[in-house]
């Protein structure tokens, strides 16, 4: 018998006698010590597809009900209802608009990963991958140097949803997408340069007192650099002193 804290979105639970997808999950982190998380989860009955928003402690439990996943993937949308096509046997489940909502925005022609939950032979509800990939339809152009810092801007997808994206990702690239938080997983920070965390930055000259070897005037028995350097000038000549 699952209990809310093991519950995920697009699933099907057994609430008050009624068969309900969970539509959505919020999940609200007590302030004071000793308190339960909650779980408000918006639920959506598969038959007659109201709606009931309610709140959970963790370890309530819901009824088991029985139905089967089936592997799919999304095939086209022929101008009324969202068509999937069972991986397996090439079976088609067809949902509208109503059916569901926010889960249009993660949506892309040939996406797969997709479960279809089947219950007595009749489709009630999927469940999306982890993480799709989006590409960025409309951004404000790539910032030049944008990969030093943590600063980002708004962007629109290809499916029409919109979030933050890092300031050097452009128009055209993709990203991949959490479709469980709505949030891009790109890392907006540049990876360490010769194992040293620094900050390059460009409208300015970076200086750096040099390690204790480059004070002595060598390194590994060479001429390195004066004992304050640009930045720029202090990794060229560790290169040239590495290649030559």
């Amino acid at each position: 018998m699952p209990r809310a804290s093991e519950i995920k979105k697009g699933e099907i639970v057994r609430f008050k006698d009624r068969v309900c997808s969970v539509r959505k999950i919020e999940t609200r982190t007590p302030s004071s010590r000793g308190s339960n998380t909650l779980y408000k989860m918006k639920l959506q009955d598969v038959q007659t597809h109201q709606n009931y928003d309610e709140t959970f402690k963790g370890d309530d439990p819901f009824e088991d009900v029985d139905f089967v996943r089936r592997q799919s993937s999304y095939s086209y949308f022929d101008g009324e209802l969202y068509v999937f096509m069972d991986d397996e046997d090439f079976t088609q489940y067809s949902f509208n608009e109503a059916d569901l909502e926010d889960q249009l925005s993660y949506l892309s022609e040939g996406l797969g990963g997709i479960i279809v939950m089947v219950i007595d032979g009749t489709a009630a509800g999927i469940q999306m991958p982890a993480s799709v990939d989006l590409e960025i339809a409309e951004t404000a152009p790539a910032l030049k140097g944008g990969t030093v810092t943590k600063r980002t801007k708004r962007a629109t997808l290809s499916t029409g949803l919109e979030v933050q994206i890092p300031e050097y990702l452009a128009q055209g690239e993709t990203i991949k997408i959490n479709t469980e938080t709505g949030g891009s997983s790109v890392s907006a920070g540049p990876p360490a340069l010769l194992g040293m965390n620094c900050k390059i930055a460009t409208t300015r000259t970076v200086m750096m007192r040099t390690p204790a070897a480059a004070m002595r005037g060598h390194l590994f028995g060479r001429s390195l650099v004066p004992p304050v350097v640009s930045l720029r000038t202090f990794f060229r000549s560790t290169m040239n002193s590495f290649t030559s």
